[in-house]
């Protein structure tokens, strides 16, 4: 293996490690939103951290 193919491989996991990451943080922050005692606030803040994920990986792609 090359290192370029090293590297692209290493790019990939983390892309998917962080989109779990959101992900989990969304569907997390949807059932806190949605549960019988509604955390607002809680639910809130996790939608907000993954959005700011979100906005950084499209920073972080764009400049590349």
């Amino acid at each position: 293996m090359t290192l370029v193919t090293m590297e692209l491989i290493a790019q990939i996991a983390l892309g998917v490690i962080i989109g779990g990451l959101t992900i989990a943080l969304l569907v997390t922050g949807f059932f806190v939103w949605n549960s019988r005692q509604r955390n607002e606030r809680l639910a809130v803040g996790l939608f907000i951290g993954g959005l700011i994920i979100v906005v950084v990986l499209v920073a972080v792609v764009a400049t590349h």
